[in-house]
């Protein structure tokens, strides 16, 4: 068991204040999927392709994503655990568990299928929730798991990255190779002391020339070129790619790495000076990432079908109505929930207003 002195040095290796750069790449990564989804939506519903340099963009982010936002979360992870684990569990089942199930009944609801919770396996679904309910496992193992001292830690992504290679598809291989990249991060918070010597100008450079190479050898693989198996992620019958090879866990580790390196020093030249508008764009999606990622998918979803309902098909047009109206709906979101306890209930679960005492 990790003592109080290792718990409270992991618990301090995140800083109290908010780290703006990890802002900045969950907002970029959060805006890529937007996107991807505003690709793939009309793809499946309308018959609806994409351009090829279009395809080859979307393909060469596929990689970074969504590994980025969990390695994210598990970076964080420390001064979540320092709360009781009474409150610790309760946050989780606020503000994870319960907008999973309402946006389940919404997305049931968008696609015509509202008997989906009479089957058991509905409620653990494949649809863009899969995200949600990966990173709500993986908070939920999260304080048994930690108590592994760092030295040995190292073995739990490990040892999921390794289930990954037996699992079948679909959510076991979701939540074993997803969770390697949230329990990685939080092993990049307990030992960020030791890795500070790597951060510098050459490393950031190296780190992002190689996993950029790797994801241009992925997109040209599209193109004819014959890889390898251990190097190529295996796709689905639609060419969409459902796993990836143990080869793609170090070349995406190196790319969140040298992002990290990039956004820190990004975001040392901004302090000080007035905010770049497309900083703070990047940045209130980052802070108010689970809105965004709740709303695009069934908003799009809609909008597909009443496009082609229109007689509106061409892609370019669809694909930019999708990004706009997943952004305006978010943005109006966030705003709202401030002021209407019931657009806020979307997203967290109602608590009681503590009274307040004069």
């Amino acid at each position: 068991m990790v003592t109080h002195d290792a718990t409270a040095r992991a618990s301090s290796t995140v800083p109290q204040q908010r780290e703006r750069w990890i802002d900045l790449i969950r907002g970029t990564a959060i805006l890529l999927v937007i996107a991807n989804h505003a690709i793939d939506v009309p793809m499946h519903i309308a018959d609806i392709t994409p351009g090829t340099v279009i395809d080859d963009i979307t393909l060469y982010f596929a990689p970074f994503r969504m590994t980025s936002l969990m390695l994210l979360s598990g970076l964080l992870l420390p001064r979540a655990l320092a709360k009781p684990p009474r409150r610790y569990y309760a946050s989780k089942l606020r503000t994870l568990a319960w907008p999973y199930v309402v946006w389940l009944v919404i997305f049931w609801i968008a696609t015509s299928n509202p008997t989906e919770w009479m089957r058991p396996d509905g409620w653990a679904t494949r649809s863009w929730l899969w995200f949600i309910l990966c990173l709500f496992l993986s908070y939920v193992a999260a304080p048994l798991l930690t108590r592994i001292p760092t030295p040995w830690f190292a073995l739990v992504p490990i040892t999921l990255w390794l289930l990954s290679t037996v699992a079948p598809d679909g959510t076991l291989f979701d939540l074993s190779y997803y969770s390697g990249f949230f329990f990685a991060g939080y092993l990049i918070a307990r030992t960020q002391h030791l890795l500070r010597r790597f951060d510098t100008p050459l490393a950031m450079v190296l780190l992002l020339a190689g996993s950029s190479t790797f994801a241009a050898l992925l997109v040209l693989q599209e193109h004819g070129l014959t890889l390898t198996s251990p190097t190529t992620p295996g796709t689905n019958d639609d060419g969409a790619i459902e796993r990836f090879d143990l080869i793609w866990v170090p070349v995406v580790l190196a790319g969140i790495a040298g992002t990290a390196l990039l956004a820190r020093r990004i975001r040392g030249t901004l302090d000080g000076h007035r905010e770049p508008a497309p900083s703070r764009f990047l940045q209130h999606i980052g802070r108010n990432s689970v809105v965004f990622y709740l709303i695009h998918y069934p908003l799009q979803i809609v909008l597909v079908r009443l496009l082609a309902a229109a007689g509106i098909t061409e892609q370019p047009i669809v694909m930019s109505a999708c990004i706009i109206a997943a952004l305006a709906v978010s943005f109006g979101a966030v705003a709202l929930r401030r002021r209407s306890r019931v657009v806020n209930a979307l997203f967290v679960f109602p608590q009681r207003a503590t009274p307040v005492t004069r």
